[in-house]
């Protein structure tokens, strides 16, 4: 937990970091996914979490994890 009581989780691969705060209310929590391809190209998406985009976020970021592992 952070300063604020939030929940930080961070993963950090050879060419990608994927972190995610959870916050005591949904609406204040968030995630992101650096990443960066063979060509050095980096991207970013960042967004906040809602409890009707979370499963589909985690989806996403599961597969983006698995296909690029």
């Amino acid at each position: 937990m952070d300063e604020d009581e939030a929940i930080v989780l961070n993963w950090a691969y050879a060419n990608f970091r994927i972190y995610f705060t959870f916050e005591k209310v949904i609406e204040n929590s968030y995630y992101g996914i650096v990443a960066q391809d063979t060509e050095e190209t980096v991207f970013t998406n960042v967004g906040k979490l809602t409890e009707i985009k979370y499963s589909s976020i985690i989806d996403m970021i599961l597969t983006y994890v698995i296909d690029n592992s």
